[in-house]
């Protein structure tokens, strides 16, 4: 074989091995891409589960409570707490259906602007006032970083003399609104 023969075939050879390596490195990649897609899948996941099922750091009335106005909050707070939207919305009035169309924009509207009600740790019902038959129900809330609320929600009964919230507020320890 001459030079120019040998030539060729190392070079054949060359571009052979930098083929296998190339291929081996796309392949690595490849794999390391999906080995991390799975692990932020299996985080993502974990997370969900415990935003979802921890319910060990509520603290409320006692779950059989009989009282119509704890369980309705109650309902709603845990509802928000496992971001149950529909069923945080259910315990809404009409007048909360008309200035929220869906119970996405419901929850929504609680995460961005009522930050102790969507992240409280615990709860704990406080007085309660009759206002020309609606009620004023006050609520403690506190977060996981030891921050304190009051949530303030005024109840109206339905045409079938079912309570249903129909507004609330939110007032930090200084008294102020947010």
């Amino acid at each position: 074989m001459n030079e120019t023969g040998r030539t060729s075939v190392r070079t054949l050879q060359q571009d052979s091995e930098q083929t296998k390596r190339s291929n081996f490195i796309l392949l690595s990649m490849v794999a390391a891409a999906a080995i991390l897609f799975t692990i932020l899948c299996n985080i993502s996941v974990a997370n969900a589960s415990e935003t979802n099922t921890d319910t060990t750091d509520i603290q409320t009335v006692s779950a059989t409570s009989v009282d119509p106005v704890h369980k309705l909050i109650q309902t709603q707070l845990q509802a928000i707490r496992k971001r149950n939207a529909d069923l945080a919305y259910s315990t809404t009035s009409d007048n909360l259906h008309q200035k929220y169309t869906n119970a996405q924009d419901f929850l929504g509207k609680i995460r961005f602007e009522y930050r102790p009600i969507y992240n409280y740790k615990s709860f704990e019902f406080l007085d309660r006032h009759d206002l020309n038959g609606d009620l004023l129900q006050k609520v403690s809330l506190q977060d996981h970083n030891g921050n304190k609320a009051v949530a303030v929600y005024r109840l109206k009964k339905n045409v079938s003399g079912l309570w249903q919230i129909d507004s609330f507020s939110v007032l930090y320890d200084d008294g102020q609104a947010i």
